[in-house]
């Protein structure tokens, strides 16, 4: 089974749009469990959620009463997966899910299969450029590190063995959970393959994305230093 873990925190704007590519994947891959963490949304979102429960029967909800961030919502929706394989991406569409089919063609050679923006034929489209900068500067650096054979560390897009996430303590709780978990996998010897994908920014909701993370980016990464070599 794939299981697909996709949090979600205020998506009122993006969602009904979302399960409505994730039934076109489905139609396709008949093996797939949508597991959506609602993580303490404010707005429709529940309701919207609650309400697809019979329309699509591959959907599953877990519920954070408040919101936790996104790597507390990753790591309750690697406990709860039920497949062997998990795939994990937006729910903003930023992320085409149909892509999926291209990242799970690997899964049977490597243990993460990332879909890139850094490699050839990879990029993005409508991001501001000190984002597209930031972020570059930010893997290069990942990457060199913490020896991750990876140039796009920080996608949030990936298919990863199942069997590598289930028993991995995740402590981060923003968007660093990236980073954590790509440390964690090469600490264990995973392998790695890297997808082209460009990304075009969301069009409908607000980004989560803030500058404010660089701190916890600085703090967090001494950590994993020390979980990556010692």
């Amino acid at each position: 089974m794939i299981s697909i873990v996709v949090p979600a925190y205020n998506e009122e704007d993006v969602l009904p749009d979302f399960l409505e590519e994730i039934a076109k994947l489905t139609d396709k891959e008949s093996n797939i469990e949508l597991l959506v963490v609602n993580d303490g949304s404010q707005d429709k979102t529940p309701k919207i959620l609650d309400d697809a429960k019979e329309k699509y029967p591959f959907l599953r909800v877990i519920t954070h009463e408040v919101n936790k961030g996104l790597g507390a919502a990753l790591a309750t929706g690697f406990k709860n997966a039920k497949g062997d394989i998990i795939v994990t991406l937006d729910s903003d569409l930023t992320h085409p899910p149909l892509f999926i089919q291209e990242l799970i063609k690997q899964k049977d050679v490597y243990d993460c299969c990332i879909a890139s923006r850094y490699v050839r034929d990879g990029g993005m489209k409508d991001v501001p450029q000190h984002r597209i900068w930031l972020s570059i500067f930010a893997n290069t650096i990942f990457s060199i590190f913490y020896a991750i054979p990876v140039k796009d560390i920080t996608s949030g897009f990936k298919v990863y063995n199942a069997g590598m996430l289930r028993d991995m303590e995740i402590k981060s709780k923003s968007f660093q959970v990236q980073l954590e978990i790509m440390v964690n996998l090469a600490k264990q010897g995973a392998t790695f393959k890297e997808v082209p994908l460009v990304l075009v920014n969301r069009t409908k909701g607000a980004s989560k994305f803030s500058i404010r993370v660089i701190p916890k980016y600085l703090s967090t990464g001494m950590r994993l230093f020390l979980v990556r070599w010692f």
